[in-house]
């Protein structure tokens, strides 16, 4: 669930900076106000908050990442690890 709202913060974030860069408009400081805001300085950190929970994600699972919240699929991803097919060491018997 974590990664999952992680996930969208940083797509939110991610549309923030491409407003920015090619219209000048920061989408949040829009929203709430200005950039020195008390609310939009929060977004702001929790975007970089998001970015950050997902790059540790990324670097614990190799870079495979689950959004759906389903944590049999967090559970699928570690054991891939234990599949001599998908890691590709095929001479393992």
């Amino acid at each position: 669930m974590i990664t999952l709202l992680s996930f969208i913060l940083v797509i939110i974030g991610a549309f923030n900076w491409l407003s920015l860069s090619l219209f000048q408009f920061d989408f949040v400081a829009g929203i709430f106000g200005t950039q020195a805001s008390t609310v939009s300085r929060i977004i702001y950190g929790l975007v970089g908050l998001a970015g950050i929970i997902l790059t540790y994600a990324a670097i614990k699972r190799r870079g495979r990442l689950n959004v759906s919240g389903d944590m049999d699929a967090d559970e699928e991803l570690i054991h891939m690890d234990d599949n001599p097919r998908i890691n590709g060491n095929r001479d393992i018997k």
